[in-house]
């Protein structure tokens, strides 16, 4: 079996995602990271359906994965701001799930 572009694969769980059809983006998103594990915005999003999933523990794990990620492409990268907003947006969803107060610097 062909796993078909990450991309579209990805493109497709956001659009099932928006409606909140969750199992079904969770398995768009697992198949894009099989295509591409590296993308450190396929590891956002599954944290964000695992966590809409009741599965906390794992969209840690990839909300972890994803600031990782995001922060080698930022070496790479380091003028592109789409990695550092990225990056961000992953580092908010794991502030959020910890419930983190804002005199924490």
């Amino acid at each position: 079996m062909t796993i078909k572009d990450p991309e579209l694969t990805f493109e497709e769980g956001l659009k099932l995602y928006n409606y909140k059809n969750y199992p079904s983006s969770r398995e768009c998103f697992e198949r894009a990271i099989e295509g591409d594990n590296a993308n450190p915005e396929y590891h956002l999003y599954m944290g964000k359906v695992l966590q809409q999933m009741k599965e906390t523990n794992m969209a840690v794990k990839e909300w972890i994965i994803s600031v990782e990620l995001y922060d080698k492409k930022i070496k790479e990268h380091y003028d592109n701001p789409y990695y550092h907003s990225g990056k961000g947006e992953a580092l908010l969803e794991l502030a959020l799930f910890l419930d983190l107060d804002d005199d924490i610097t």
